[in-house]
């Protein structure tokens, strides 16, 4: 197996308000409000731990990763009594709910109400999703260089990675969309496959859930970009799609992505561009629900799409999300 090594600095623990404080100030991102927390109960901390292990196990079993969980359940999740609600500054200042998040640090934060047993079924798929979310925040970290120029000596140059997710700067925020698929997959997959401490049918339960079924656009847009990229890249190669879906899955945590050069291959140039632009919470890219069909993101990718046509969804897309020229460079 190969090991991932963590690489988290103390530093950062102090970088984190400053973050923040930049964030708000370039109205890039949003800053937590506080958060008054609830005492978690003994099934909770059992669901938990269960989650953790599942998430490890395909962690090893699939991806063939040597990495551990290493998120204590008591320190590093917390139960917020309202939920989580979050203030934005974008020019004005509203508030939105989420019934869970990862943090800057890879903490975890739930909606306290999924700590019931009439709430397992998300509690357990939340918790998962929000696992890969904590561990990729705390493999890839946040990337932060020495200021002189402020009193503290910590930057406030940033770059936060959480998986193939970034903000950084002017750029914003970039790849969101592809990264809560392909951390959506893996969370489906591990339930479905690696949960055997969890009856079938509630197995089944758990993925069908209506409150489970997120990021669909993002998940059929990721699924069509596997089946076309691989099928360009190893035409004759059977297991072609799954190689290429686990060296996605797999840089979440290690940081490759010279893989996704496979899909400029398939696409063309800019594609990342694009890709990097889907973003499931921007209200100008909503589609109607469940029809994903005509969803200019799912056009485009669609293999079907004709070059020529690709062409007038991209200048569609850009114009639709201001998207910096730097935000298809996305591979270091």
């Amino acid at each position: 197996m190969e090991r991932v090594e963590r690489k988290m600095r103390p530093e950062i623990t102090k970088a984190q308000d400053i973050i923040w404080d930049k964030f708000i100030d370039e109205g890039y991102a949003a800053k937590q409000a506080p958060i008054e927390e609830v005492t978690k109960s003994q099934e909770f901390i059992k669901t938990a731990n269960q989650c953790r292990e599942i998430d490890t196990s395909y962690l090893r079993g699939y991806l063939n990763l040597d990495i551990a969980l290493d998120i204590d359940v008591d320190k590093d999740i917390l139960l917020a009594k309202d939920g989580i609600s979050q203030v934005v500054e974008h020019g004005n200042t509203k508030k939105y709910y989420r019934r869970a998040s990862a943090d800057l640090l890879g903490n975890i934060v739930l909606d306290h109400r999924l700590d019931d047993q009439n709430a397992s079924q998300v509690l357990i798929h939340d918790l998962s999703h929000e696992f890969f979310h904590a561990l990729a925040i705390r493999e890839k970290r946040l990337a932060i260089s020495p200021d002189r120029s402020t009193p503290t000596n910590i930057a406030i140059d940033y770059l936060v990675k959480a998986g193939y997710e970034t903000h950084r700067g002017a750029e914003g925020e970039l790849m969101v969309g592809f990264n809560e698929a392909v951390t959506e997959r893996m969370t489906r997959e591990a339930i479905e496959d690696y949960a055997d401490s969890i009856p079938e049918d509630e197995r089944l339960r758990i993925l069908n859930h209506p409150a489970n079924d997120g990021y669909t656009r993002e998940r059929i847009v990721l699924n069509k970009i596997i089946a076309h990229a691989s099928k360009t890249l190893q035409p004759d190669n059977p297991y072609a799609a799954e190689l290429f879906w686990k060296d996605i899955a797999r840089g979440v945590f290690l940081g490759t992505k010279m893989h996704l050069r496979g899909i400029e291959k398939a696409y063309g140039k800019g594609s990342l561009r694009i890709l990097a632009a889907m973003h499931p919470h921007d209200p100008k890219q909503k589609s109607e629900k469940n029809n994903f069909k005509d969803d200019i993101f799912v056009r485009y990718f669609s293999p079907e799409t004709i070059h020529a046509e690709r062409d007038i969804l991209s200048a569609q897309i850009l114009n639709m999300k201001d998207v910096d020229e730097k935000g298809g460079n996305l591979i270091t």
